[in-house]
């Protein structure tokens, strides 16, 4: 089809590869990004409810230790999301 100009229309296709780099035909997943992210905060809110785990401070319900609990939980979901997500796994739309 041509525009107006007389000019052959772009087809606009989003498979279209125009203005790529070679070989950048795969995108990395933002959710994988979301796990890595996951994963620090994990690991810095664990290491810090570990290292004060003798010394609880004086907020309501410090027994519990949520840090520690709240740091496994983020590894966990951290690394389900990194692990599901990984680049290069044998998910093609």
């Amino acid at each position: 089809m041509n525009d107006s100009n007389g000019s052959p229309k772009d087809s606009g296709s989003p498979n279209d590869s125009k203005g790529a780099p070679e070989g950048s035909g795969r995108m990395i997943p933002v959710w994988f990004f979301i796990g890595l992210l996951l994963l620090c905060y994990g690991a810095i809110i664990l290491t810090t409810a570990i290292l004060e785990y003798s010394r609880p401070s004086a907020v309501a319900l410090s027994q519990y230790h949520p840090g520690l609990w709240g740091g496994m939980v983020l590894i966990l979901l951290g690394g389900g999301y990194t692990a599901a997500f990984w680049p290069g796994r044998g998910r093609r739309p």
